[in-house]
Formats: C-alpha cells, sequence, structure tokens
C-alpha cells in the first residue's frame, strides 16, 4: 500500500506519543490518544497496529461510535469485511445521522456487492448531510452505475468534480463519467460503428493533413481542457468553439477530433475515451481518396 508523506509524518508523531504512553497510568486510560493513533497508523497501511489501539479506544470509551467506525475501516483494509460490516451496522443504528458512518458503511455494501439499494440510501443520506464530501458522492456515482443508473451516476460524479477539480477523487469521478458517456455511446448502436464518430474522426484528417504538428498538438490540448469539464458525445445541442479550430464542435466531435489528435503526436496516450474502431475505419477511407 502507498504510503502519503503526510500520512507517514503524522503516523511518525503520534508513534512518539505511543512510546511515552505506558510511562503513566492516566495517559493509558486517555481513549483519544489511542483512536487518533490508530486512525494514522490505519491510514499509513500499519493495518495490525491500527486495529489494535482502535479496539483498545473502545474498550476505554464503547459509546464512542466514531471509533468503532475507524475500527471497521482498518478492518476493511485488512479484508475483514463481517466484522467491519457487523460494526459499521451497529453505528449506524446507534447514529442514524452519523455521516462517516454512513458513509463507510455504503462502501463495506458495495464492496461487498451486498445489498446495493441499502448501500446508495448510506451513501446519498451521508452526501446530505456532507453536501461538500467527495468520497459521499462518489460512492453514490459508483453504486448508482453498478445497478445500471447511468444518469443518476454521472450527476453524482459531476458533483464531484464541482467539489475539487484537482482532487485524486475528481480524477477518478472524470474516468467514470468517461466510461459512462462510452457506454452509452455504443448503446445507441448496439456496440458498433458510430457513423457520425467516424465521419468526425474523417474531417479531423482532413483538416490536420493541412496543418503543422505543432498546431496539431496545440489543437489536441485546447480540446483536451476543454474537456477536463466533462463532453456529453450523446447531446448534439451543446455546441463548443475552440481557439485553434474554425466552427462549433458537438461533444462527440470535440471527442473525435482530440482522439485523432492524439493518434498524430502521442499515439500511446490514452484519452479516456476509445473511439479506435471509428478511427480505423476513418483512416481506411482516408487513405483511399487520398490515392484516389
Amino acid at each position: 500500500m502507498r504510503v502519503r508523506p503526510v500520512q507517514r509524518l503524522v503516523a511518525t508523531r503520534l508513534l512518539a506519543w505511543r512510546r511515552a504512553l505506558p510511562q503513566s497510568r492516566e495517559a493509558a486510560k486517555f481513549y483519544s490518544g489511542h483512536y487518533n493513533l490508530g486512525m494514522a497508523l490505519s491510514d499509513a497501511g500499519e493495518l495490525n497496529p491500527a486495529i489494535r489501539h482502535l479496539r483498545e479506544a473502545l474498550r476505554l470509551a464503547p459509546d464512542l461510535t466514531n471509533a468503532k467506525v475507524a475500527l471497521a475501516v482498518a478492518l476493511l483494509r485488512k479484508r475483514e469485511a463481517p466484522e467491519a460490516e457487523r460494526l459499521l451496522l451497529e453505528a449506524v443504528a446507534e447514529e442514524p445521522q452519523n455521516a462517516y458512518a454512513l458513509r463507510n458503511l455504503g462502501a463495506c455494501l458495495f464492496a461487498l456487492n451486498k445489498d446495493l439499494p441499502r448501500a446508495e440510501e448510506c451513501l446519498r443520506k451521508a452526501a446530505e448531510a456532507s453536501p461538500n464530501d467527495q468520497q459521499a458522492w462518489y460512492g453514490v456515482g459508483q453504486v448508482c452505475e453498478a445497478q445500471g443508473k447511468l444518469a443518476e451516476a454521472d450527476k453524482a460524479y459531476g458533483r464531484v468534480i464541482e467539489i475539487s477539480f484537482h482532487s485524486d477523487t475528481a480524477k477518478l469521478a472524470k474516468t467514470g463519467r468517461s466510461r459512462i458517456a462510452q457506454q452509452s455511446m455504443r448503446a445507441r448502436v448496439s456496440g458498433g460503428i458510430r457513423m457520425d464518430a467516424m465521419s468526425y474522426c474523417l474531417s479531423a484528417m482532413q483538416e490536420f493533413d493541412a496543418m503543422d504538428p505543432g498546431r496539431v498538438q496545440q489543437a489536441a490540448y485546447e480540446i483536451a481542457v476543454v474537456g477536463r469539464q466533462g463532453l456529453n458525445p450523446n447531446d448534439p445541442n451543446k455546441t463548443y468553439t475552440l481557439r485553434t479550430l474554425p466552427g462549433e464542435f458537438t461533444g462527440l466531435r470535440l471527442l473525435s477530433y482530440m482522439f485523432v489528435a492524439f493518434k498524430r503526436i502521442n499515439p500511446d496516450a490514452d484519452v479516456g475515451f476509445d473511439l479506435s474502431r471509428e478511427y480505423e475505419v476513418a483512416k481506411q477511407t482516408h487513405a483511399q481518396r487520398r490515392k484516389g
């Protein structure tokens, strides 16, 4: 498990507190020390000592619901799901409005692929209680997507991105939105080739033939920047304009142009949206036209 520097620093500082802990009987009874140390160690991937300290925190303060949740999280990370699920169910029963408990119960049920409607209910309640909780909204997106509720999943992923555009969770949400857009696009042609996308790819090839590589690169990067806000390939009414290319572009046309542009400047790049089928047909047509 990758340990972030900040998590390692926190764990190191709290480990120093732990070394001093046995020297004081009063300190040993101070549950918050065990709780904080346990959470830091859990985040740092030190799961066995984390679990020990969180169990001790619960022994000293049996009514500390968040310690029960933190212990469940550490157990989940150790793949000890049955006890984690039990603890989370207990935590939500004790504090039905506890967003921390609700979010993690929803995540646990989703991870176990167990009672997805209940998982969605818990995650939505957590998101309502903490509207800026990216992880809760991302969980809503995941569980909705797993249930085939793609429009609701896309909306939840969009909320994640609105909260903090550059976070790691937002990157996952962007991938989720691309996945949904891809699935929706393919569904319209029963998994076959989108002829409109193929036509856009062919048009891009023809336009890029008249441009030097530097201008193609500029166009690719500009489209990528626009696409960071999300492009819907299935909405023909939403259009965009670019500084680097003339005319108006639908989401699908932009994605097609970006796909072709990156095939020229960086063929191995993953643009987050697969138009390889349409690209290959357009490429063959383009080659035939150039020969003719």
